[in-house]
């Protein structure tokens, strides 16, 4: 994966910096024009699949965000036609993480749909709701003989428990927090599975 992060100051207003951090992702140094990085993603493509995942970008402007998809996602979909069909099996995804929710108003940047007349155009997501705690439940039960046993004893109190230690059910802390009551490490485990699946 090639994570990327608005979350900085000097990312939020510095375009420059963002590329400069996308760069060094990739193993370039000093500042590099974009196109020359998203050649270098292209490229790794071609041999290995490709997970972005940029965060925060809740905090960047509207043009800031405009501007920097339209030098990198279009820029890397117009490369895309040279790629022979079936030629590879490899994956290309990006992922925009928005910790807010306001870009469920960029319809201008954003599809609704899959769209194959525009492909440039990153597909929007619907926001991910929190788990209640008798989703929880429901899941532990289905799950139930592929849990600890420790964890399907009193599985009402380890609900309870989840909720509360995932600031009342933010998936990504229920996660976590199920991976921790069974003495996994998440980001591991998560870095794991990716592979597996993406890789």
């Amino acid at each position: 994966p090639i994570p990327l992060d608005f979350s900085t100051a000097v990312s939020r207003f510095d375009i420059n910096s963002s590329w400069r951090q996308l760069g060094k992702r990739l193993g370039l140094q000093g500042d590099h024009q974009p196109e020359e990085i998203v050649k270098k993603i292209y490229h790794r493509w071609q041999t290995e699949s490709v997970l972005i995942v940029i965060h925060c970008i809740h905090l960047i402007s509207q043009d800031y965000l405009e501007t920097f998809i339209r030098e990198f996602w279009h820029t890397l979909v117009n490369l895309a036609p040279e790629v022979e069909e079936n030629r590879h099996s490899y994956k290309l995804l990006m992922f925009l993480i928005d910790y807010d929710g306001p870009t469920q108003q960029l319809e201008d940047v954003f599809s609704e749909a899959v769209d194959p007349s525009k492909p440039e155009k990153p597909l929007l997501s619907p926001a991910i709701s929190k788990f209640t705690e008798q989703e929880i439940v429901n899941w532990i039960i289905t799950e139930r003989k592929n849990l600890p046993t420790n964890l399907t004893s009193n599985f009402k109190d380890l609900a309870k428990a989840i909720i509360r230690q995932s600031e009342e059910g933010i998936p990504e802390e229920v996660l976590a927090e199920i991976f921790r009551q069974c003495n996994l490490d998440y980001n591991t485990e998560m870095r794991n599975l990716l592979k597996r699946e993406l890789f």
